[in-house]
């Protein structure tokens, strides 16, 4: 590998309490926040970004493609892919090794000549379009949460309720805070 992989800058929203002031925002209000004063501290244009990787392990009503939707909060253009991953309290130490990752390959596999078409097609490509070049060259990368804008799930509101008692389901503790694999008992303990 030539060009060293470096992290150019790095910002984060302050610590919030749970239902406290950031109680009205939605992880990726918060995740655009961050991405906006990185690429602002890096001191380099949003459109060098080519992909944005969050993660974000929260995800049910936040609406589809939570990275997508901090991107263009931070002031990303359309032409950045963005993916959302979940690693659980990893996801955004591993949103960066895949960013890494992803600029270990595109340095291996070399950089494409000025104007070259992308090999297999015709027309040079967005790095973040479909069927696009391993070519990136400045990717964001971390995550997004917020406990607070968890909502409450209603497992068989689809189906419907019939008769009797049922349960409603705390997505913070469902899908964060408690193991799947023994439910009841909290994460880490």
């Amino acid at each position: 590998m030539s060009d060293p992989i470096v992290i150019v800058s790095a910002a984060r929203t302050p610590m919030g309490s749970f239902q406290g002031d950031f109680a009205n925002l939605a992880a990726h209000d918060l995740g655009g926040v961050a991405i906006k004063a990185a690429v602002e501290r890096a001191g380099i244009k949003p459109e060098l970004v080519t992909e944005v990787l969050f993660g974000n392990c929260l995800m049910a009503g936040q609406g589809q493609a939570p990275a997508r939707q901090a991107a263009f909060k931070g002031g990303l253009p359309k032409s950045a892919g963005a993916v959302t991953l979940s690693k659980m309290c990893g996801s955004g130490m591993r949103a960066a090794m895949f960013a890494h990752d992803m600029l270990v390959a595109a340095t291996a596999m070399g950089r494409p000549e000025q104007g070259a078409a992308p090999s297999g097609g015709s027309e040079p490509r967005a790095a973040g379009s479909v069927g696009a070049p391993l070519h990136h060259e400045v990717l964001v990368a971390g995550g997004m949460e917020s406990m607070t804008g968890a909502p409450y799930l209603l497992q068989k509101g689809r189906a419907g309720y019939r008769m009797g008692h049922d349960r409603i389901f705390d997505h913070m503790m469902l899908d964060g805070l408690e193991d799947a694999y023994e439910p009841g008992r909290s994460m880490g303990t």
